[in-house]
């Protein structure tokens, strides 16, 4: 997508857990987001199925407040919308943030997070520690991160903590996210902790779209 038209992303993690005693579990996991190039508005709906048999289903959107918070309605919900007081960022816009600090070689970026993961009724605090800047030396990329597009660009190794707001006190991270950041939003060397157990990933093939002009 574009600031004009928005940020569309679809994602499918598909997980098979062996507990090693002859018994296993797939989890597939998928979201389908938008969000407007000024953060303002943002639609998400989460499905998880295990062992191939739905489990969870939520829709949603999120709509901006005056105050900067957001006011979320679920579209299976009773009752009214859920309230998020500001200020608190979109993901698509905390994308934005983490670029903009690494360009001015800052490396420390805390702030609250709303991206509807999982059930559209929580936001999550979080702490980004940014490396600074590579070069455009691809020696150590995978193959498809050395196209033109992305072998020019300077990249940033970026580790995201996502700290649940309910807990009270010390807390460790739900989930601990760490990736390069290419300058244009693209990413990879993806590695997922989820504490128990983590996951490794590779970029393995990239397309670029030719994104229209905005209109006047």
């Amino acid at each position: 997508g574009n600031a004009c038209e928005g940020y569309s992303v679809s994602l499918r993690q598909v997980t098979e857990l062996d507990t090693g005693e002859g018994s296993k579990t797939m989890s597939d996991l998928r979201s389908a987001t938008w969000e407007d190039g000024a953060a303002r508005n943002f639609r998400f709906k989460n499905q998880n199925f295990v062992n191939r048999q739905l489990k969870d289903d939520v829709d949603g959107t999120a709509v901006r407040d005056a105050d900067g918070g957001l006011e979320v309605k679920l579209g299976k919900a009773k009752g009214g919308p859920l309230k998020f007081g500001g200020p608190i960022m979109l993901p698509t816009e905390q994308i934005y943030k983490l670029i903009e600090a690494g360009e001015v070689g800052k490396h420390i970026v805390e702030t609250r997070v709303f991206d509807g993961s999982p059930d559209g009724k929580k936001s999550y605090q979080t702490l980004a520690v940014i490396g600074s800047g590579k070069s455009a030396d691809n020696s150590d990329t995978e193959t498809a991160a050395k196209v033109p597009e992305l072998s020019k660009l300077k990249r940033f190794p970026v580790t995201v903590s996502y700290y649940d707001q309910k807990e009270k006190g010390e807390q460790t991270p739900s989930y601990t996210l760490a990736f390069e950041l290419y300058e244009n939003g693209v990413s990879r060397g993806l590695r997922l902790d989820y504490g128990s157990f983590a996951l490794k990933g590779e970029l393995k093939s990239i397309e670029f779209f030719k994104s229209a002009p905005c209109k006047p």
